[in-house]
């Protein structure tokens, strides 16, 4: 590993901001390599590249205030829902070929039915889920990854002390 330098540079006053495009270009990878990420859910990542942007992470999150025991944790946690998102969109990909569909028309036939399955479920056992079936649906897989992401970064910003 040598002299290898980081790949991030802690700025402690946009700690989140930082993590969050580390996250996004980790899960951009990701995308591109879903076997990568398939081998990831198994394993803890110990290669040269993983190990510097973990420590890249850390540094991110520690000069930004947040508990080391929290940020440790985070790097986990964080790593599995790019990985596991980044694996479901492999799926999705593979069944999409299977089909013969075109990406779009297949995403759009796919949740059209999921919604109108949910549409279908009995309002007096599943009054939620039947009436608010399209919200279940509609938002896209990097919006639904960017909401699991937003979640993950504002429960870490509720650990750093207030400076009072």
């Amino acid at each position: 590993m040598g002299g290898a330098r980081p790949v991030l540079t802690a700025e402690p006053g946009r700690w989140a901001e930082q993590l969050r495009e580390a996250v996004f270009a980790q899960h951009a990878v990701f995308s591109r390599h879903a076997d990568v990420a398939r081998v990831s859910l198994a394993n803890i990542p110990t290669g040269p590249n993983a190990l510097r942007l973990a420590e890249g992470m850390m540094a991110i999150m520690v000069e930004g205030g947040v508990p080391p025991r929290a940020a440790a944790i985070a790097i986990d946690r964080i790593g599995q829902l790019v990985a596991a998102d980044a694996h479901e969109g492999s799926l999705y990909r593979g069944m999409q070929r299977a089909s013969g569909m075109e990406s779009e028309e297949f995403v759009a036939e796919h949740f059209r039915q999921i919604e109108e399955y949910m549409r279908s479920l009995p309002a007096d056992r599943f009054p939620y889920l039947a009436r608010y079936a399209a919200e279940m649906v509609e938002p896209s897989g990097d919006e639904r990854f960017a909401f699991g992401l937003d979640l993950m970064i504002a429960g870490l910003a509720a650990q750093v002390p207030s400076a009072e």
